[in-house]
């Protein structure tokens, strides 16, 4: 006879099938329950447990720590993001919108079970008449693009789906940088255990994919954070936490502003007629954020450089002594960079619109742009600048000018624009900026004309 667990005697098991259900506990006020709703997600679901009645109380208790969970994952997933739905609406057979009437529905097509608002989440209605459910693919296309080409996406996975474990053949996928009809961007898919990254073209409900990374061993679970960065060429798939894939494309998948939209996609699969249906896992969270890899990315490669330096000490000194002092040396200054890094991973980004109209010589309408703020003790560098146009039919030098809180203004960047560029970034920038000075543009000259200027400063505080 199975032990069964006494929450009144966490210490204590007992057998037997009589007992009546425990009272007198707030299971969902519990911060054991909460503490350990990431470790309870992992089971793989309940499916093994004695009979229906056990089943229940097994679910009871890992909704009330696995919704505790969700909860703070979606809080922190909303901070600072561009665009954020945690679905949390009434039941519908549609997504609908965060904010009706103010932010534009999720635009949906696909084929398969309806993807609809269950229960507080984006998921599969897996109800269908003898359980003669319709394989397919259904696609949610988020109805804002991101307002950089350098983004993530996050995504909150269902934390208990009707099934109690995750698919080992339906995928859940996010797809990002794409174009604003969904028929091309990058993806990547999550099922059993398994997750990889490409990019994709779609013609209707049939997707092609072509394959760049894949990790074979490890992917989401039960309400994991799944996270896909995008900075120029370079791509990291995140969940909870963990780096699962890094790749830097050289296939020329475009970095432009005609890339910026987000999807997801969940998937019924039988296999054949018969079978048990699979059900990928649906989402209570998707927000779009804007991202800064530069300051990592920089300290990855000096690490690496340093790594094949201290190879190439090993290689070619002649004393075994010196090989080993310089190799040990170049090893440390490696993981010291990398450590600059983490603690420096602390990313802030001011962005400002210098010119709504058409953009002429000087300081355009705004004067004076947003104020940097760094503690004591800390240090502010730019890493990356950007400057966005809705037209530009000739060429513009703009310079970016820290102002100080008495009023100096000393230029730190000159930027020279191309004719008909309307989207210009400068990375790998080192560039201090001190305590109370404030940014501003300076178009020193135009030729032609172009219309609304926007500028966006990227930086880390170290």
């Amino acid at each position: 006879m199975p032990e069964y667990f006494d929450p009144k005697n966490p210490d204590i098991g007992y057998n037997g099938r009589d007992q009546d259900k425990p009272t007198g506990i707030q299971i969902g006020n519990s911060e054991t329950l909460r503490a350990l709703g990431g470790v309870l997600a992992g089971d793989q679901g309940f499916e093994n447990t004695p009979d229906a009645q056990d089943r229940e109380y097994t679910a009871q208790v890992l909704t009330a720590g696995l919704s505790a969970r969700v909860q703070t994952l979606e809080g922190k997933m909303a901070e600072g993001a561009e665009y954020s739905d945690n679905f949390n609406r009434i039941n519908a057979s549609t997504l609908g919108s965060p904010n009706p009437g103010v932010i534009p529905v999720w635009q949906q097509f696909g084929d398969g079970q309806p993807l609809e608002i269950i229960d507080q989440a984006a998921q599969l209605n897996q109800s269908a008449p003898f359980n003669l459910v319709d394989d397919g693919t259904r696609f949610a296309l988020c109805p804002q693009a991101a307002s950089m080409s350098d983004y993530s996406i996050v995504a909150i996975v269902h934390p208990l789906p009707k099934s109690g474990k995750i698919a080992t053949r339906a995928r859940t996928v996010i797809y990002g940088r794409c174009n604003a009809a969904g028929t091309e961007g990058v993806y990547v898919d999550f099922w059993g255990g398994h997750c990889e990254l490409g990019r994709f073209t779609r013609s209707g409900n049939t997707v092609s994919r072509s394959q760049w990374k894949a990790n074979e061993e490890r992917s989401y679970n039960l309400s994991s954070t799944v996270e896909l960065r995008m900075k120029d060429t370079l791509y990291v798939v995140v969940v909870d936490g963990v780096e699962l894939i890094v790749h830097d494309d050289v296939s020329g998948f475009p970095v432009d502003g005609n890339h910026r939209y987000s999807m997801f996609s969940c998937m019924t699969w039988t296999g054949f007629f018969g079978a048990t249906p699979e059900f990928s896992a649906g989402l209570t969270g998707f927000a779009i954020r804007g991202t800064n890899l530069t300051a990592i990315a920089q300290a990855t490669a000096t690490a690496e450089n340093a790594a094949a330096a201290a190879g190439a000490v090993l290689g070619i000194a002649e004393n075994a002594d010196a090989k080993a002092t310089l190799a040990q040396e170049t090893a440390e200054a490696a993981q010291d960079a990398v450590q600059d890094a983490l603690d420096g991973a602390q990313q802030q980004g001011k962005e400002w619109m210098v010119a709504s109209g058409g953009v002429v010589l000087g300081r355009n309408e705004v004067n004076i742009g947003p104020v940097i703020v760094v503690p004591t003790g800390r240090d502010f560098r730019v890493t990356s600048i950007t400057y966005g146009m809705e037209s530009n039919t000739g060429t513009l030098t703009i310079q970016l000018v820290k102002v100080s809180p008495t009023r100096v203004s000393t230029v730190i960047h000159t930027a020279n624009i191309a004719t008909g560029v309307v989207e210009a970034q400068f990375t790998n920038l080192n560039i201090p900026i001190e305590n109370g000075c404030r940014y501003a543009c300076n178009v020193t000259s135009i030729s032609a004309t172009a219309s609304v200027l926007l500028c966006s400063v990227d930086g880390a505080l170290l």
